[in-house]
């Protein structure tokens, strides 16, 4: 007959050749000092550093950021304004329909400087996470379909 005794040491040894990890949630850490087994925890991520900067007395900072879910598919960007007290001006968001990352990223930073101008912001800090954005703006390679006359 088996006993739940039977159970606990059977799992108790398929712990130990067990390569699985724990979740490192609560539920996960009772479940697993009840059963009285090996705790595995996961190993965190690399977590680095960074710093932001701030601009400058007559500077605002747009940092933009643009995402699609799918190659293409539905997307959006996100714009953030702050002046040199870190102190938020504006925010602005949008869906942009159908697109790629890449297409949503430009749009971004397009959508940040004009809307920076309609605010008579003419010093600007263009932020962005993406590097092929950036690399477009600085070799003047910005999809003719974004460009306006």
């Amino acid at each position: 007959m088996i006993t739940t005794l039977h159970i606990l040491s059977d799992v108790a040894d398929a712990s130990l050749i067990s390569k699985n990890t724990m979740n490192n949630t609560i539920q996960g850490l009772r479940i697993i000092k009840e059963l009285n087994v090996q705790c595995k925890p996961r190993i965190g991520n690399n977590i680095k550093s960074c710093k932001w900067g701030i601009p400058t007395q007559d500077e605002v900072k747009i940092c933009c950021d643009g995402s699609a879910l799918g190659i293409p598919g539905v997307a959006g960007i996100s714009i953030i304004y702050r002046n040199n007290k870190g102190e938020v001006l504006g925010i602005y968001s949008k869906s942009i329909g159908q697109a790629t990352n890449f297409i949503a990223e430009i749009t971004s930073i397009i959508s940040g400087v004009q809307r920076a101008v309609t605010q008579g912001w003419r010093r600007v800090w263009v932020v962005s996470d993406s590097a092929a954005a950036i690399k477009a703006f600085i070799k003047d390679k910005i999809p003719w379909t974004l460009k306006t006359a």
